[in-house]
């Protein structure tokens, strides 16, 4: 069986594909599969840096992902140009991983992106993790709500998040996606 596990940021859901990991189903991460076919001395690196340049190097030779944020979230084209090198990577590394799970394996694709992406069909089932607004204690300005990472400059954060927090589907269209849904109690900095 597949299954597509997504949810707004901080929800809750790693800790859902954890549990589920731990109870035997193979959990499938999208967001480290980004990383891993970008990482240094992967094709996927190269074709990158053909694109776009060396400044998006840190002097290790790393993909600079804050630098490319910045770029790809303020520029539509660009963006576009990005997921064109990187989302085939990112399938047919899927396609790997799920061709090696055992047979009869429960296979969960942990995809943070999954509604914006119009990908559910692609599923048996979809799990959405939500974490309700009043449940959310913290301040929405701090980051902790938003991404999951503070950011101290008010003034760093809302140019870091307007471009990228337009591209995030709402709570409400998120759920209409799922055929199963899970409720955190709190969002991840209040656990």
């Amino acid at each position: 069986m597949r299954v597509g596990l997504t949810g707004g940021v901080a929800s809750g859901k790693s800790t859902v594909a954890a549990m589920l990991a731990e109870l035997g189903a193979v959990v499938i991460d999208a967001d480290a599969i980004a990383r891993e076919v970008v990482a240094k001395g992967t094709p996927g690196l190269d074709a990158v840096v053909a694109e776009f340049g060396t400044e998006l190097l840190t002097v290790d030779g790393e993909l600079d992902r804050p630098a490319m944020g910045r770029l790809v979230f303020g520029d539509e084209d660009a963006r576009r140009r990005l997921e064109g090198i990187v989302h085939p990577l990112v399938f047919e590394r899927y396609a790997e991983l799920e061709a090696s799970a055992p047979e009869g394996a429960l296979v969960v694709h942990d995809i943070p992106l999954l509604a914006e992406s119009g990908r559910a069909e692609d599923f048996d089932a979809v799990v959405v993790v939500d974490v309700p607004r009043d449940r959310c204690t913290c301040n929405w300005q701090s980051g902790c709500c938003r991404t999951g990472i503070v950011i101290s400059s008010w003034n760093r954060w809302r140019s870091y998040t307007r471009a990228r927090w337009m591209r995030l589907t709402p709570r409400c269209s998120r759920a209409r996606a799922a055929n199963t849904a899970g409720r955190s109690r709190s969002c991840w900095r209040h656990r």
